[in-house]
């Protein structure tokens, strides 16, 4: 569970890029390029990278070349590289967010297309694992959150929410009471945690709460389902 490491933030500009849902592509290409400009370090730093893409069209023209998944993927990738070696690199290979892209194709039965939230969950999963490399630990989400997610009749909107709440319910109760909890509270959390102990509910929302500080999301606790 999150609540056992100490995690670093995903920077704000990719929390802010894999919550761009891609519907359609001319108004998300639009809130993508914003997103870009809105940081002045990270539109610079892709100008200098990408100057072709830039003397032809600027960011929107890099958008439409790469793809929204292209972009989101160097844009991850830089941010990982910083993470790990304390330096952008001078030219983008997408090496280290192989990761991210596999976490996403893992849970994309969870979503519509368009959807980058699996990939932002990939990419703290990723992170974190980067930093507890040279400990020999590492953070996995059990394979029984597949299987029970895997019976969702229905897509949702916050993929990453539910996996981290299923997670927590398997490890801190098993994947055959945490199925029958999630089916019978149909995500809502006062049904969700009903069937905690005080210390299974202290525990499952130090895991949650973990996650909103990393994506830096604490109004999806508003909601009243997952």
């Amino acid at each position: 569970m999150l609540d056992r490491h100490s995690l670093y933030k995903v920077p704000d500009q990719l929390v802010l890029l894999c919550s761009v849902w891609v519907k359609s592509k001319k108004q998300s290409y639009l809130d993508i390029c914003q997103v870009i400009e809105q940081d002045e370090f990270l539109s610079l730093y892709l100008k200098n990278t990408y100057r072709e893409h830039w003397q032809k069209g600027g960011i929107m023209t890099l958008v439409k070349s790469l793809g929204w998944e292209g972009l989101r993927d160097i844009v991850a990738e830089a941010y990982l590289h910083q993470f790990v070696y304390k330096k952008f690199p001078p030219k983008i290979v997408p090496e280290l967010v192989s990761d991210n892209i596999d976490f996403a194709r893992r849970f994309d039965f969870l979503s519509a297309s368009g959807n980058q939230r699996t990939f932002l969950l990939g990419h703290l999963l990723n992170q974190t694992n980067l930093d507890l490399e040279e400990q020999g630990l590492s953070v996995l989400i059990p394979l029984e959150v597949d299987a029970i997610l895997s019976k969702q009749k229905s897509k949702t909107h916050q993929p990453d929410w539910l996996i981290i709440a299923t997670w927590g319910l398997v490890e801190l109760l098993g994947a055959e009471q945490s199925e029958k909890i999630l089916t019978e509270s149909k995500g809502e959390w006062e049904s969700l945690t009903r069937d905690l102990t005080e210390n299974q509910i202290e525990r499952f929302l130090a895991h949650m709460l973990s996650y909103a500080y990393a994506i830096n999301d604490e109004a999806f606790f508003i909601t009243e389902t997952v």
